[in-house]
């Protein structure tokens, strides 16, 4: 009997023991082990195929140099009409009618005898070389000629709130990049980490995309991820596109296929959310979100002013000095600041702001000011 017992014994400490490790794999696989994804991503925000501009996407991509483009979304779902700004259409050459024509000859003197001296043409000048812009840089400003940042620090709510004010010239300025230049789980690095990989004047963290299995992921005009997240996922249902005109548009997955989004010449899609203003009115309130989202915490934010006007925002939170934001505080924040289209991006231990090669805000991880590993940025080179 008792050896009965013990066999018994041993076989449920062996299976509770394999439960145990195959439970804590699926942790460990879910939420930290990192696995790139082979992704071939699909450009989708230029108005032809062959079009890019320099230094679109910064991440690891497909091999672009074949001319046979069989899987190209234009294939599939058409091409987007419109220049995107800072193009110009190709135009032909109009020739000076001079040069076609046939000289009449009849009339012209005979040439001059051998020895006459012919005259020396006068020099061509040189252009005058393009002056390089001037950068402006200071502790709360920058300036380049493209881009122009003024970040100020505001106290509401109890909370510190770091807003940096950006105007661009054009929405290539406006730029996403994945932590190590890699799409795929559970890969990550800090904020400042890939604000330095990409050479980022002023970064925030983004979207975490990398701790969902599914939802749009847009970064540079190219397709990365078009798996619909679904209601049932928080804090995907709505997300937020960037178009090629620079303007914002914020809209439901469950209700809008990817073909859709795409045809709108999409240079950036995140899909965390909610939405915080639409079409300048307040889209959350006091009571109808999750837990998290009702009480104060870090916040992580962008929103749209005007034309290629946009405000990239971070508060603190989580410490004696500083309470923290609800996101019904947040969005009446950036109500009060004009903003017209505004949207939450990932919060808590991850919200950071990096400026002129330091984070200038204090996050919290675990009880310490300390950075956080995050999956992705949003950034303006410099």
């Amino acid at each position: 009997m008792k050896d009965r017992v013990k066999k018994y014994t041993v076989i449920y400490v062996v299976l509770g023991a394999a439960i145990a490790l195959l439970f804590a794999y699926l942790l460990l696989d879910f939420f930290v082990i990192p696995r790139a994804q082979n992704v071939e991503p699909v450009r989708i925000a230029l108005s032809t195929p062959s079009a890019s501009p320099e230094g679109s996407s910064g991440m690891q991509a497909y091999d672009d140099d074949s001319s046979e483009d069989t899987g190209s979304f234009y294939e599939l779902f058409g091409t987007p009409g419109g220049l995107l700004t800072g193009q110009r259409p190709e135009t032909g050459t109009t020739q000076d009618p001079a040069e076609n024509e046939t000289p009449d000859t009849s009339g012209m003197q005979a040439a001059e005898p051998a020895g006459t001296a012919t005259p020396e043409p006068a020099e061509t000048e040189e252009p005058t070389p393009t002056p390089e812009p001037t950068v402006l840089v200071t502790d709360n400003e920058y300036h380049n000629g493209e881009v122009d940042i003024v970040i100020t620090k505001y106290r509401e709510y109890g909370t510190d709130i770091y807003v940096a004010d950006v105007t661009v010239k054009d929405v290539y300025s406006l730029k996403a990049a994945f932590a190590k230049n890699t799409f795929g789980k559970n890969i990550i690095e800090t904020t400042s980490q890939q604000a330095k990989n990409n050479r980022a004047i002023l970064a925030i963290n983004g979207d975490f995309y990398g701790k969902r299995e599914k939802g749009y992921v847009v970064r540079n005009g190219e397709a990365w991820r078009t798996a619909v997240s679904g209601r049932s996922e928080r804090n995907t249902r709505e997300d937020l596109a960037v178009l090629q005109d620079g303007s914002f548009r914020i809209f439901s997955e469950d209700d809008t296929p990817f073909e859709e989004v795409a045809s709108w010449g999409t240079w950036q899609v995140f899909s965390f959310g909610p939405a915080l203003i639409k079409d300048g009115v307040t889209a959350v309130s006091s009571g109808d979100d999750v837990m998290n989202h009702l009480s104060s915490n870090p916040r992580t934010a962008i929103a749209e002013i005007g034309p290629l006007h946009y405000l990239l925002v971070v508060s603190d939170g989580r410490t004696y000095e500083n309470d923290g934001l609800s996101l019904l505080e947040l969005a009446e924040f950036l109500r009060g600041l004009g903003a017209r289209q505004a949207y939450n991006f990932d919060g808590g231990g991850s919200s950071a702001m990096y400026f002129n090669g330091k984070i200038i805000n204090k996050p919290v991880n675990s009880g310490r000011i300390t950075e956080r590993f995050v999956s992705d940025i949003v950034y303006i080179p410099e």
